[in-house]
């Protein structure tokens, strides 16, 4: 599937619910959409298939969307939708349950059966849609954890929920040739994270060892900035063995130093050329990205780039001498 870009702002107000339903409908799934304020919609996002998911980001305006009883028998395939709250709070209710969701947190929800979500100040979501079949769980699993809140309280679904949200936002991973390892991986993410949600240990075995290195790398995004960020501490963090770890990664062709490095560096060059953050020296922008050695920075930046950090900030100034 091409990836589709939606505005409604661009259409007549009385147009644009039905506008973002006729978008939705066919690629995602149909329901039913009450705008709290029908006279001043506004709705934005993007479609696209990334491997076997499709991917379904928006930003709306007050609303609050159902599937109702008919729309479950349409005859379409039956799918769970993941939704990734990036901001604002939402209301989800399925199943005989009710989940308040905020920022950071996952939800999911059965297309099999009805649904209501209610986003009463505007929201911005990222939903994922899977095939049923896909996740290979029990339906008496998947029915007791469909408006479930999940979030920080499950390590799995903390670590899933920064993943997505990564994916969501990489305009260029639909055309990666690694997009089918990832989507398999992505949906070895979601058993776990629903597996571990529900204690079913042996449900979640295969799905935390199948995606032990996504989820390393996860955790080791969350704290780049951390100088104590080694080998040591992540395998000790996750009960393997530095040995292990190092294996796991290598099947995925990651060095975990190399990649730490890099991205502390790339950190670095960014701050480096934000005019926001003159005031900062060279050496504080180096120690907020986890380098505590200035001399040691220093060197790694004129290797990397092949100019030293402090020329690097002076020819990103602007030509004025003034911040942007």
């Amino acid at each position: 599937m091409t990836a589709v870009t939606f505005d409604v702002r661009d259409l007549a107000p009385a147009d644009r619910a039905e506008a973002l339903r006729a978008a939705v409908g066919p690629s995602v799934l149909w329901v039913d959409v009450d705008h709290h304020a029908a006279g001043a919609i506004a709705a934005r996002g993007l479609i696209r298939q990334v491997g076997g998911l499709t991917q379904f980001s928006a930003r709306t305006t007050p609303l609050t969307v159902r599937r109702t009883p008919r729309q479950t028998r349409d005859g379409s395939e039956t799918r769970l939708v993941l939704a990734v709250q990036r901001s604002g709070t939402a209301t989800v209710v399925q199943n005989g349950r009710e989940a308040v969701v905020r920022p950071g947190d996952l939800v999911l929800v059965d297309s099999s059966r009805p649904f209501t979500a209610v986003n009463a100040n505007g929201t911005h979501h990222h939903y994922f849609c899977l095939p049923r079949a896909g996740l290979a769980l029990p339906d008496r699993l998947l029915g007791r954890i469909t408006a479930t809140r999940l979030g920080p309280a499950n390590p799995v679904a903390a670590l899933a929920a920064a993943h997505l949200s990564r994916l969501a936002d990489s305009r260029a991973l639909p055309e990666s040739p690694a997009v089918q390892r990832l989507d398999r991986s992505t949906v070895e993410l979601v058993r776990a994270v629903i597996a571990t949600q529900l204690g079913a240990a042996d449900l979640a075995r295969g799905p935390l060892e199948d995606t032990l290195a996504l989820r390393i790398m996860e955790h080791a995004r969350r704290r780049i900035d951390d100088p104590a960020l080694n080998a040591v501490r992540i395998a000790g963090e996750f009960g393997i063995s530095v040995r292990r770890l190092y294996a796991v990664l290598a099947r995925s062709d990651i060095e975990l130093g190399d990649w730490i490095r890099a991205r502390r560096l790339e950190a670095c060059r960014a701050d480096l050329a934000d005019p926001h953050k003159l005031r900062q020296t060279v050496a504080s922008v180096a120690r907020g990205h986890g380098f505590t050695d200035a001399s040691h920075f220093g060197r790694l930046f004129k290797e990397t780039y092949g100019i030293p950090p402090g020329e690097w900030r002076a020819r990103s100034r602007p030509a004025d001498g003034t911040r942007a």
